[in-house]
């Protein structure tokens, strides 16, 4: 902001002229990579790698506009890579059941009973003399 309301140009060797040339050669080069964007999206159906290229060409523009992004995205990235590593050298989870049967062959054998009756009376319906009322 304070580059595009200065009225002249800064004292010369001046932390505030290498501001504005820092600035300056940001906003030329975003200028830049918008122009080839434009030229590659235009360009992209006829070239046999166009979207890939074009991808590139995103990517650097938008690190060229914002520089600070791309910094924080590899920090991030590092910082989730050190926390994978740490937890895969643990080695492998172990799981602890909350819950266990004392006895669960008790718990099949009610279950085998339980169908065998159900087979029983099913049987019996079907041998008994149906009756009509």
């Amino acid at each position: 902001m304070l580059y595009d309301l200065a009225d002249s140009p800064p004292p010369r060797r001046s932390l505030q002229e290498s501001v504005f040339l820092v600035i300056a050669k940001r906003r030329q080069e975003a200028q830049f990579f918008s122009a080839k964007m434009l030229m590659e999206a235009v360009l992209a159906p006829h070239i046999k790698d166009g979207g890939d290229v074009l991808g590139k060409t995103y990517e650097a523009f938008k690190d060229s506009m914002f520089p600070f992004l791309s910094g924080s995205a590899k920090r991030e990235a590092k910082k989730n890579k050190e926390m994978l590593d740490h937890w895969a050298n643990k080695g492998p989870m172990r799981v602890k059941a909350l819950w266990r049967p004392k006895d669960s062959s008790g718990l099949i054998s009610k279950l085998k009973r339980g169908a065998e009756r159900v087979k029983q009376s099913e049987e019996q319906r079907r041998k008994a003399p149906h009756k009509r009322i």
